[in-house]
């Protein structure tokens, strides 16, 4: 049966779908992998393409470092959130920034899955056409709701490994993350 974003998708399809991918998302423990960033800048001409590692490990550690072009990195481990730059000479603690909690949240919530489940914070559409699970989080109030229009994830359908994830801010800019494993 395909399913689209756009077409009809029943209530119980839909809430099946989410439950799957939640359920399985809960179940990660760790997750390591590559991953190739590509940013569209709305003002720039040409794309933004980055290289790096993302370690994952439940239920609140994460490590998303950039290797190309530039040598950055941005670590969370429980409540401690750092920044380091280059090759690791200069780390910058970031935990009392609201900003950057928002950003932990966002980002544990993306990999856990508990995105998917936040109604109070996002409307939440999820597709299947087989092969592929997408879910389209459509922020609902607040500062998400300014900084992004939505942000897409692409899951396979049999193991729900997250394939990509796409975000679309407010004023025009996108941001293609796709997972390499």
């Amino acid at each position: 049966m395909l399913m689209s974003l756009t077409g009809a998708v029943t209530a119980v399809a839909q809430d099946s779908l989410v439950g799957d991918l939640a359920e399985a998302c809960s179940r990660l423990e760790i997750v390591e992998c590559g991953f190739i960033q590509t940013r569209h800048v709305s003002l720039v001409d040409g794309d933004i393409v980055s290289r790096g590692n993302m370690v994952y490990r439940k239920p609140d550690m994460l490590r998303w470092e950039y290797t190309s072009p530039e040598p950055f990195a941005f670590e969370i481990n429980g409540q401690d959130i750092s920044i380091t730059y280059g090759d690791g000479g200069n780390v910058t603690d970031v935990s009392g920034n609201r900003m950057y909690r928002e950003m932990v949240r966002l980002l544990l919530g993306a990999v856990s899955g508990e995105l998917v489940t936040d109604e109070r914070m996002f409307s939440v559409k999820v597709c299947s056409d087989g092969r592929t699970v997408t879910a389209r989080l459509t922020p609902k109030k607040g500062e998400l709701k300014r900084l992004w229009t939505c942000m897409t994830m692409h899951f396979e359908a049999d193991t729900y490994k997250a394939l990509s994830i796409d975000l679309t801010e407010a004023g025009g800019s996108e941001t293609h993350i796709e997972f390499k494993y």
